[in-house]
């Protein structure tokens, strides 16, 4: 079922830097947040922004990003805080 989802996606839509850079800035999100929601590094974003013209992405990442293209703000804010690991308490408890 998700190989055929992936598939599906995966087939759909060319992505730009510069639709990229739209994309991440319509969420209202950093580079290093936009990173994070699509599972690349901050670096790769800062890669795709600065490249002109369509991206070769693989399979996934693209699935991610046409992903990322269908959430509102509010849902991309809330898929980041839901995978955001809690901070432990590293105080000491006398």
């Amino acid at each position: 079922e998700y190989d055929t989802w992936l598939k599906r996606l995966g087939t759909k839509g060319w992505i730009t830097g510069k639709g990229v850079r739209g994309l991440r800035q319509s969420l209202g999100l950093s580079q290093a947040q936009f990173a994070s929601l699509v599972g690349v590094s901050p670096n790769s974003v800062y890669k795709w922004e600065s490249h002109k013209g369509m991206l070769k992405l693989r399979r996934v990442t693209k699935a991610a990003l046409l992903q990322a293209r269908g959430m509102s703000a509010r849902e991309a804010r809330d898929k980041l805080a839901a995978a955001a690991p809690v901070a432990k308490d590293k105080r000491r408890k006398a």
